[in-house]
């Protein structure tokens, strides 16, 4: 199973992505321990979308081994991270999540993708600990965690994070779990539960969660 999706997140980095219009952008919010929790449904949440600076293009911004295909570049307080094109900004209350339609590997899907970051004085593996524990309560059956690709301060490795697949009753979810510096990462890429969903969409965001550059230097 994961040499497949090793050979998906290849296949999604390589290939061409929609060249709709850039959404518009501002930099995410900083979301804090109490938050936790309504991070773990957006779905359900009400936002609102709002009119953004247009995101720039990862080739025009980043070195050349950091672009994934045609994506567009988000960047937050100490971390950045990469999301498809056609990817609208939607605020809620732990920050922006990006959502969006995007065409899967069987067929379009809604995709949202978002990141959170947070004070955390343990370690990244109690932060794993904490989410897994927390998406349990949510009903969500989980994967078990696994090293993930990630960048910081411009060393790639998997030293530095954890991922896992959590399943809800309505969605699942990618997350990507990384500590630095006193604060906690958390990559979220999540579709709504549908038959073969996350076949669908799994290569996007395991692509998104290699993405996710903490305490990244200045782009070109």
């Amino acid at each position: 199973m994961k040499r497949f999706f090793v050979m998906l997140v290849f296949a999604a980095c390589k290939r061409d992505e929609s060249t709709t219009t850039a959404p518009t952008e501002t930099t995410t919010s900083t979301m804090t321990a109490s938050a936790t929790a309504a991070a773990t449904t957006p779905t359900t949440t009400s936002s609102v979308t709002v009119l953004r600076t247009p995101l720039p293009r990862a080739k025009d911004v980043l070195p050349a081994g950091e672009v994934s295909g045609d994506s567009l570049v988000v960047t937050g307080d100490g971390y950045r991270f990469q999301i498809p094109p056609g990817l609208a900004g939607n605020d809620r209350p732990f920050g922006v999540v990006y959502s969006g339609t995007y065409a899967g590997m069987i067929s379009d899907a809604k995709l949202s993708v978002w990141v959170t970051k947070e004070a955390f004085k343990s370690d990244t593996k109690a932060l794993v600990v904490r989410e897994t524990t927390a998406a349990k309560a949510a009903s969500a059956k989980v994967d078990p965690a696994e090293p993930s690709f990630i960048t910081t301060a411009g060393v790639a490795d998997t030293s530095h994070a954890q991922r896992f697949i959590a399943h809800f009753p309505d969605r699942i979810e990618l997350r990507v779990m990384t500590v630095n510096a006193g604060n906690a990462f958390i990559l979220h890429c999540e579709t709504p539960e549908a038959p073969n969903a996350w076949i669908n969409v799994g290569s996007t965001c395991m692509t998104r969660g290699v993405t996710l550059h903490v305490a990244p230097p200045p782009g070109k």
